[in-house]
């Protein structure tokens, strides 16, 4: 399997930078800050440290939720959650 997500920067330029399907991007993280830069045009060495559990761009923002979104939900994971905030952005018009 290609690696895909957030590793320790393999450059040792930024802390971390997102790989997609084996490829290193521009995409970047120093200090939990997100920004681009291109990665450098040499091979980088050793093996590939992922970063936690993380599986998209921004997707640790979540990754460390301390609620239970189930919980008192049925067990739906969160939909209602999920559906009651889209119909309060539609009715504030999207404010």
């Amino acid at each position: 399997m290609e690696a895909e997500g957030w590793y320790v920067d393999p450059y040792a330029i930024h802390d971390e930078r997102w790989f997609s399907n084996g490829v290193p991007t521009q995409l970047v993280k120093d200090g939990g800050v997100e920004s681009n830069d291109q990665p450098p045009d040499r091979t980088s060495t050793g093996p590939l440290e992922p970063i936690g559990m993380a599986v998209g761009p921004g997707a640790d923002d979540f990754a460390h939720r301390d609620v239970d979104e189930s919980a008192g939900q049925g067990g739906d994971g969160g939909d209602i959650g999920v559906a009651a905030a889209w119909a309060a952005f539609v009715e504030t018009g999207g404010d």
